[in-house]
């Protein structure tokens, strides 16, 4: 990819995990903004289906940014928040994050939005 093409800005949020005392379960209790980058947001596919008379919508989505040592260290505990006219749009990474075309140039994350806020 061109520089051009990083046109958009994400954060890249890390889970707050806590051991629940009951059980003893790992569960996210807050994110921490961590960095912020610039990337290119390209959708793949989207889903709609219907359960308990609720429709239920997802897309898939992924998105490139520049290779760096703050974007290789993000795991697919994390997530990225893109701000589009003041809301945030939640996408969860949903793959182990990849380089793409190896060389250490660009990282690749395969996300899902749309069926909660992280």
């Amino acid at each position: 990819m061109k520089l051009g093409d990083y046109q958009h800005k994400v954060w890249a949020d890390e889970p707050v995990i806590t051991q629940d005392p009951d059980t003893g379960e790992e569960v996210i209790d807050d994110w921490t903004p961590r960095g912020r980058m610039s990337c290119a947001i390209e959708p793949i596919s989207g889903r709609e289906r219907l359960r308990a008379d609720l429709i239920i919508a997802d897309m898939d989505t992924r998105i490139t940014v520049q290779w760096s040592t703050f974007a290789a260290a993000i795991t697919a505990k994390w997530r990225l928040r893109f701000v589009r006219n003041g809301t945030n749009v939640i996408y969860n990474i949903s793959r182990p994050p990849s380089e793409k075309l190896m060389g250490m140039r660009e990282i690749e994350f395969v996300c899902n939005s749309g069926l909660n806020d992280g």
